[in-house]
Order: structure tokens, then sequence, then C-alpha cells
């Protein structure tokens, strides 16, 4: 971890220029851990039975990989069987939100939880800034939620596949409107982009299963989902 968390990501405070790699972990309560880094790289990760199960006490949440506060980061060829995915949050310190994850890649993600008795975390990110970006690409979930939080001012979509069961909730949610929330200082407001291609969510019945809150991207590229976006709003 680095010092305090800075929504500039002041290079002085952040841990920075690492890789985490090749690593294969099972039956804990979480795998890998970050908090207000910048310049580094997950890749080569596997991990089963990553679960809230275990080390009950600790105090931290359940996860493969959990980041908060971070910028400038690549998170690449994930592979998970029957664990909690993915955690990308804030920069929290005794209840204030001090900074938002912005700048990354998430590639290459595999998630089966289809052998798992109850609902655990698949990949929720929260991300933003003015000027940011967020790539997603080559993801595929089964019984697990993608969720996104926030808005970065450029989100890249590509090669998704997610399936969770009805009863749990949506497969893919995205909740970019924050106005009404203390959080919503980190949402971008110029020249936002969304940018969605071969993005399918669905249920356990092969069923659209999607929430979107508002979009209103100034530039909004679709092709190839299963889905439709609300109508663009001002």
């Amino acid at each position: 971890a680095g010092s305090t968390y800075d929504n500039n990501y002041p290079e002085d405070q952040a841990v920075k220029n690492f890789v985490v790699a090749n690593i294969t972990g099972s039956d804990c309560r979480q795998l890998i851990h970050v908090e207000n880094g910048k310049h580094f790289v997950i890749r080569n990760i596997k991990a089963r039975n990553i679960t809230p199960d275990f080390s009950k006490k600790a105090g931290i949440d359940s996860a493969t990989v959990a980041i908060y506060g971070c910028d400038n980061f690549v998170i690449d060829n994930i592979e998970m069987i029957n664990s909690a995915g993915m955690l990308i949050g804030y920069g929290v310190i005794k209840g204030k939100y001090l900074s938002i994850p912005q700048n990354f890649r998430v590639n290459n993600i595999q998630l089966d939880n289809t052998h798992l008795a109850y609902k655990l975390r698949g990949i929720q990110i929260s991300a933003g800034n003015a000027v940011s970006f967020v790539a997603l690409t080559n993801i595929e979930m089964k019984r697990a939620s993608l969720e996104l939080h926030n808005k970065p001012q450029h989100l890249f979509m590509r090669n998704i596949k997610v399936m969770q069961e009805s009863s749990v909730g949506p497969a893919l949610s995205m909740n970019f409107d924050m106005r009404k929330d203390v959080r919503g200082v980190f949402m971008a407001k110029e020249e936002t982009l969304l940018s969605l291609a071969n993005v399918h969510a669905v249920n356990e019945r092969g069923q659209s299963s999607v929430d979107i809150d508002r979009i209103n991207h100034h530039i909004v590229n679709v092709e190839k989902i299963n889905f439709r976006l609300p109508e663009r709003r001002e």
C-alpha cells in the first residue's frame, strides 16, 4: 500500500512500478490486495475457493483481487472457480471517499461459480474522474454479476459474456448517475464516451439481464449487444 489516498495520485505517495504474477491460491478470504498504487500489473492468477467463509474476523472484503484507490494499472489473465471475484473500489478513510480508481485495463478474466451454493461478488468496479479511461475486454463469468459504478470519461467494453441467476439480480448493472450521491464528485462530465461491442448479459434462461440507470455520454458506440440502452439524455 501507498500512503494517504489522494485523487491527484501524486507519485511520491503511491506504491508503484511493480508486477504481481504467476500466483495460484485457494481456501482464503482474499488473495491479492493493492491500496493507493499506480503503474502496476497483476497477471496470470489462478484462484479457487476464495470466499468469506475464511478469516471471518479479518474485517476485509472477500475477493480474489481487491484494488482500492489506484491509477494506471492492468489486470490480465485471471482464472477463478467458486470464488469471490474482483473489487476495484474507492480509496476510503474513516468513511470519507478520497479517491476513485482511474486509467486501467481488465482483460482475459474467467469466473465460474456454477457449483457454488450461494452468491458471491462477481466483478464490482467503481471508476471515474474527469480525464480517465477503463477498458474491460475478454471477460466470461458464470453465476456472477458485473457491476459498474460511477462514470469514467471513456469506458470501453469488448467481448463480455456474463450469466447470473435472475433470483439474485441482473448479470450486468451500470450505475452511471451519481448526481445525488456524495461520490458524484468523481463523475466525468466532459467528452464522455461509452463503447460496447459483443457484450452479452443473460439470466439462466438465456434472457437479457441488464440494469442501466442513465445514459448521457457525449458519444455512444454500440454493436452486437443483447440489450437495449436507455435513451440518451442530456
